[in-house]
């Protein structure tokens, strides 16, 4: 059995090509609002929230969840944050987050999420 073994040099040529194809994939399926899905995405793990600020706070954000239930990283927008040095913990939080994956008309749909984290003096936090 032949093994393709690529070159050093040639090998992040052939990450970005495969995560470009993967990108150029993900892009032609539609993004669906929130409000239209029938049955709303499940979160399915809860990522740890790393801050180094204490005290209330608010961010809001958008971001869209792939046919995999993943978070696509270069979706995440903050909209409004009330102290700017949330937004980054707000925004990684997401970043980790998994969901079930969505359906619209029995096929796989990318999901539009706006989404409320708000930050409380007891350093506990809530996503709406």
């Amino acid at each position: 059995m032949a093994r393709f073994l690529a070159p050093l040099g040639l090998l992040p040529l052939l990450i970005c090509s495969a995560a470009a194809s993967l990108r150029a994939q993900t892009d032609t399926v539609p993004v669906v609002p929130l409000a239209a899905l029938a049955v709303q995405p499940t979160r399915l793990n809860k990522p740890q929230m790393n801050y180094g600020r204490v005290g209330p706070a608010e961010v809001v954000l958008t971001y869209v969840i792939d046919t995999s239930g993943a978070v696509e990283s270069r979706s995440v927008h903050i909209i409004s944050a009330t102290d700017t040095g949330y937004a980054h913990a707000a925004s990684t939080f997401v970043r980790q987050m998994l969901f079930s994956p969505s359906r619209y008309d029995d096929a796989p749909v990318r999901v539009l999420i706006e989404q409320r984290i708000a930050f409380s003096w007891d350093m506990k936090t809530k996503s709406h």
